[in-house]
């Protein structure tokens, strides 16, 4: 149970950062077109203006065109730049979102967006390392680490309790069948509040106890 919650966390977690990314990057596309309307045209100044608007949302906001960083919320490697643009061409949609293992100690995640303006087509991505997927995970990692040895003797003992309560009232047949001699034929069993396996087999063993009276009277 818990691979199976960790896994389903994980995978929880990475969606919500792809599709953070993913609206991000949608909406940096729509601010790019009305900032070069706003500066007619001035593509600098346009990408400059996203990349500043968009920056307080908390992760990296790039504009390209072509293979070239017009504006970016921080700086990004080359090596990093020309990877995100090769893989945004290799793909034939209009927006993607592609993990980036290179980038961060835990790697990162990066959504991408075509947008074309004036006839020229221009390249909005966002990324986020994640870091703060592998704090909350490691968090998680933690509490079950702690957590599953609890619960595992509160499981064992839980049974023991169980068990013992459960096969009590066999104990007690046991104890009534040894006090049974040819004297006390006419004695029965208490089934009393046993399960019903229980109550079956003293029933049984008290019809046996009749047919042994019986045939011990005749």
């Amino acid at each position: 149970f818990s691979f199976f919650l960790y896994g389903v966390l994980s995978k929880s977690l990475q969606s919500r950062v792809d599709e953070a990314l993913a609206s991000q990057a949608n909406t940096g596309a729509s601010l790019l077109e009305d900032e070069m309307m706003e500066f007619k045209g001035d593509i600098l100044k346009a990408s400059a203006e996203v990349t500043t608007e968009m920056r307080l949302r908390g992760s990296l906001v790039a504009v390209f065109e072509g293979r070239q960083v017009l504006s970016s919320s921080a700086p990004i490697p080359q090596r990093e730049a020309e990877a995100i643009v090769s893989q945004a061409a290799a793909g034939s949609a209009p927006e993607a979102v592609m993990a980036r293992p290179e980038w961060g100690p835990h790697g990162s995640r990066a959504a991408i967006h075509h947008v074309t303006i004036g006839g020229r087509p221009f390249l909005i991505a966002t990324a986020q390392p994640l870091d703060l997927v592998a704090a909350d995970l490691r968090v998680v990692r933690n509490v079950l680490l702690f957590a599953t040895p609890f619960l595992v003797a509160l499981a064992g003992i839980g049974g023991y309790v169980l068990a013992t309560r459960g096969l009590a009232p066999l104990g007690w047949m046991a104890e009534q069948s040894r006090q049974i001699t040819g004297h006390n034929l006419d004695s029965r069993l208490a089934i009393g509040d046993a399960a019903e396996e229980l109550t079956v087999l003293a029933s049984s063993f008290n019809e046996l106890l009749s047919r042994l009276d019986q045939t011990f009277e005749s």
